[in-house]
């Protein structure tokens, strides 16, 4: 299953860099992370946070959740509001992240878990970190006379 999820990220993140006309990169030898999240929800903790709002720090995360259909997921938009991801049995969500190597073109996503039914829920999550060698740079033809860099390059360990 590691080999097939890693596999499916590192397609996602080629796509993706393709549509920005960039063949040049090989996202198959991308390290990345693969969890088993637990949530063991009991009645006291409906209508609690499950997790926290956050941004996750790598390239991209695909999630996918067990077969029991729970909502929780909440996205933040662009305006601020929180806005219910409704589970779709059989299919991964995938929040794209990767700000800086894509030169301000994506929206970095803050999310969060609210717990809603008192169940033990599964959720697996594949986090795509950031090239083997670790330095996050714009390409240069994400670079460009009307789109100026907008970061300098870094090191992912310096965004952690």
């Amino acid at each position: 299953y590691g080999h097939e999820i890693h596999d499916l990220a590192s397609n996602v993140s080629q796509k993706m860099a393709e549509s920005f006309g960039i063949m040049s990169i090989d996202f198959k030898d991308w390290p990345f992370i693969f969890r088993i999240i637990k949530y063991n929800f009991i009645p006291h903790d409906i209508d609690t946070m499950g997790v926290q709002l956050h941004s996750n720090t790598g390239f991209i995360t695909l999630f996918q959740d067990d077969d029991k259909i729970v909502s929780g997921l909440e996205l933040l938009d662009d305006s601020n509001s929180l806005k219910k991801v409704p589970p779709k049995p059989g299919s991964f969500l995938c929040i794209i992240r990767d700000f800086g190597w894509s030169n301000g073109k994506f929206f970095n996503v803050r999310h969060r878990v609210q717990c809603k039914e008192t169940i033990t829920r599964y959720s697996f999550g594949a986090f795509m970190l950031a090239s083997r060698d670790g330095n996050v740079e714009a390409p240069a033809k994400l670079v460009e006379l009307d789109h100026a860099r907008v970061y300098r390059a870094f090191q992912y360990e310096e965004l952690r």
